[in-house]
């Protein structure tokens, strides 16, 4: 990644790039990159509207000096912990139960930040 970040002014390329994971592999004579993106915005940067895909593709080919077929999957978003199961494990931590001992501390509401 490090290489076509360099090899790029495109400045799309050039943030996301850093921030996706891949893998290449090669299997019948045919070069892959699979590519996981962090979300969908992430992915939809590479839809090729203003020619990210095709530049990414041409950067992969000098790379690999092959052409290479570039494959994009999204990574699955964590699962949200309901308002019992978030209470549940908050009361679990120790930072928690030393302010309940200490202070009389007690949880009035809970909500996830992500």
């Amino acid at each position: 990644m490090e290489y076509a970040c360099r090899k790029t002014k495109n400045p799309v390329v050039k943030v996301s790039l850093p921030r996706l994971s891949g893998e290449y592999r090669v299997d019948a004579s045919q070069a892959r990159l699979a590519i996981t993106c962090a979300n969908d915005f992430q992915a939809a940067q590479f839809n090729d509207k203003n020619g990210n895909l095709k530049l990414l593709g041409e950067l992969a080919k000098a790379y690999f000096a092959r052409p290479v077929r570039l494959e994009f999957s999204v990574k699955a978003a964590p699962k949200s912990l309901s308002q019992e199961e978030l209470r549940a494990k908050v009361e679990q931590t120790p930072l928690f139960q030393e302010a309940r001992d200490t202070l009389g501390a007690y949880i009035v509401n809970v909500r996830s930040t992500h």
